[in-house]
């Protein structure tokens, strides 16, 4: 039982982290296309 609550944590700790990463990722692409098309606008 400890186990599966062990690896429940691990697994929900590990998605988490995925998400925050890959929101990070995604937010920096994002803002780096809007400082590239601010700079083709000038």
């Amino acid at each position: 039982m400890l186990g599966e609550i062990a690896l429940v944590t691990v697994v929900v700790v590990v998605v988490g982290f995925a998400t925050v990463v890959l929101n990070d990722v995604l937010n920096h692409r994002d803002l780096q296309r809007r400082l590239r098309a601010e700079k083709e606008e000038e």
